[in-house]
């Protein structure tokens, strides 16, 4: 199992995110698989919560890692062969009441789709 675990630092703070997606999603309203990513901008809380069940739906991964509205989140985007088609990985920031061996524990419990 790879490590679920990113490290994004910028020139401001160091930052470990924890891995609670990843899939493909659609840029397309109509299809099951869409995620509007401009919900992760919104400033209501449930536009944001939304979103983040929507990337835990399309997970190829079950994910028992909590998601709030208000974790930092960090996602990545790239395109694929079919022009309507993403696939992504997301991952939430770590909180300082965590350990990394505490959501090892969790991911390791967590079962491919």
């Amino acid at each position: 199992h790879a490590s679920p675990f990113i490290t994004f630092d910028t020139m401001y703070e160091n930052g470990r995110y924890v891995i609670f997606s990843a899939g493909s999603v659609s840029t397309e309203k109509s299809d099951p698989n869409y995620v509007d990513f401009y919900n992760f901008l919104s400033s209501v809380i449930q536009d944001r919560q939304d979103a983040i069940e929507a990337l835990k739906a399309i997970s190829v991964h079950t994910c028992t890692i909590d998601v709030q509205p208000e974790d930092q989140l960090l996602i990545l985007v790239t395109c694929v062969e079919r022009n309507v088609e993403r696939r992504i990985v997301a991952a939430r920031r770590i909180r300082a009441d965590e350990s990394e061996d505490q959501l090892k524990a969790l991911v390791n419990m967590s079962q491919t789709k």
